[in-house]
Formats: C-alpha cells, structure tokens, sequence
C-alpha cells in the first residue's frame, strides 16, 4: 500500500540525535516489570481493540520519556512489521517523524469504519494533534498465522497522515 502525505503545514524537524539517544536510552532502562505491565498479542483481542491500545499508547506517549507507551505500540506491531523497523530505536525513531509525529501525544482520536478481506482488516482513524490539526490514518491489520501469536491480530502498517485541516 503506497500512500502519500498531504499537508499544508510546515515541515516538522526531525529528532536531533541527542532526542533519540535519550529515547534509546530510556527505552532500554524500563525493567523487566514494565513488560509485565503491557497487553501482550492475544488471540482473545479484536482488530479494533488492537488499534485502540495503541492509539491510547501514543496518545499517552511522551517523547522525553517514551518507557512503556512505545514499547505498547512495538509489543502488538506484526512481526513483517518489526522485520521491517529492525530495531525498537529505529521503530521509535520513525514514530517521530514526518508523517506519523501527529500521533505522538495527540489530544483524541476516532476509530471510523473498517474494510475487511479474509486476514487483513483496514481501519480508518482520525486523530487530532497536539498542535489541534486532524489528520487521517489507514491502520492495516493482519492476523498472524503461524508462530506463538498466531491467531492475533496485529499491527501490519499504518499509512502517513494526510492532514485533514491546518492547526486549529
């Protein structure tokens, strides 16, 4: 799936290194409580309660101190998804930019209707930004089919924002 980014907003910096160092390192610092604390994949979860757990994750998700909210998103993102990103800091690193910043600590989101083929389900989400723009996302999910989360659905992709409306 080949989207592009509408916007008519200014193009948003990109995280310094010395911001992703520290969100690597606190990444790396939560302890192995924290995992505890996360909803795991689980066959018993819907699509849409999937899309849910993490829009709140990146709703709660500060940048000075990511800690659980990202590894929430990372611990339901498929596993074509996570083989793409590599690594956490690079997943995290792309959270951050052009695109998908939106998401960080956005003030709501909406989850709208879905379309549905055999394993694959694609939400369409609203979700207003922290700076009150309101930008669109296409959530692909697909259920896992093979491995110790098969039967899970999954966080496969999620398209670039295509801005709705300019900050409010």
């Amino acid at each position: 799936m080949n989207m592009t980014t509408i916007s008519n907003s200014p193009v948003r910096r990109r995280p310094g290194p010395f911001h992703l160092l520290a969100l690597v390192l606190a990444l790396l610092s939560t302890g192995p409580a924290m995992a505890e604390e996360l909803v795991q994949a689980d066959p018993a979860l819907t699509a849409r309660e999937v899309v849910g757990i993490q829009l709140d994750a990146l709703k709660a998700l500060d940048t000075a101190s990511p800690g659980k909210h990202m590894l929430q998103v990372w611990a339901l993102a498929h596993p074509a998804n996570k083989a793409f990103a590599g690594t956490l800091s690079r997943f995290a690193a792309m959270l951050s930019g052009p695109g998908y910043d939106g998401l960080i600590g956005h003030r709501r989101h909406e989850i709208l209707a879905a379309r549905a083929a055999d394993e694959i389900i694609e939400f369409y989400v609203t979700v207003e930004a922290a700076d009150g723009s309101t930008s669109a996302y296409v959530w692909v999910m697909h259920k896992v089919d093979t491995g110790e989360q098969a039967g899970c659905w999954m966080t496969a992709a999620v398209s670039p924002a295509v801005r709705l409306n300019r900050t409010a």
